[in-house]
Order: C-alpha cells, then sequence, then structure tokens
C-alpha cells in the first residue's frame, strides 16, 4: 500500500518545481505552503512507523500474537492514512 502511495505521489507531483498547498484554513484560504519534498517526508514518516511495527510485531509474536495484529492493524491504518494525505494534496493542487 505504501508503495502505491510513493507512485501515485511520483505520478502527479513530477515537475512541480513551485510550493504545493498542504492545508486551507475554516475560511477556504491557504495557510500552509511547502515544497513536494514535504509530501515526500509524510511518505517517509509512514515507511518509518510500518517498518518499527514490523519489527516488533515479528519480535512479540511468539509472546502475544493478538498484540503482534494489533500492530500490524496500525501499519495498515498508517498506510491509508498516507495514500489519503497524498491524495487529497495532488486533488487541491
Amino acid at each position: 500500500m505504501l508503495f502505491f502511495t510513493l507512485l501515485f505521489a511520483s505520478i502527479h507531483f513530477y515537475g512541480i518545481d513551485g510550493s504545493v498547498i498542504l492545508h486551507f484554513d475554516s475560511a477556504g484560504r491557504a495557510d500552509l505552503v511547502g515544497e513536494v519534498s514535504n509530501v515526500l517526508n509524510i511518505i517517509g514518516i509512514a515507511a518509518t512507523i510500518i517498518v518499527l511495527n514490523w519489527v516488533l510485531s515479528q519480535r512479540l509474536y511468539l509472546k502475544d500474537k493478538i498484540f503482534a495484529y494489533v500492530l500490524a492493524s496500525i501499519s495498515l491504518a498508517v498506510s491509508l492514512i498516507a495514500l489519503t494525505v497524498v491524495y487529497l494534496i495532488s486533488a487541491i493542487n
């Protein structure tokens, strides 16, 4: 899922050199503007969380299988949130 997010971001943000709108305030004005590298940082942070959850779930699988499954579910949720964030940022730009 995270690979699909990275592929989606690379396709939609290819060739963008300027600023990217990252957030709107309640009045509809852009209040947070950044570079494309900020979007890639979001994917990198999600990848770090997923790798840490994978390592922890591998170490805990023999001791507590339920907690290992919870960590795997959290990793899936993190990758879905990253995909949603990248999609929404690409949709407004």
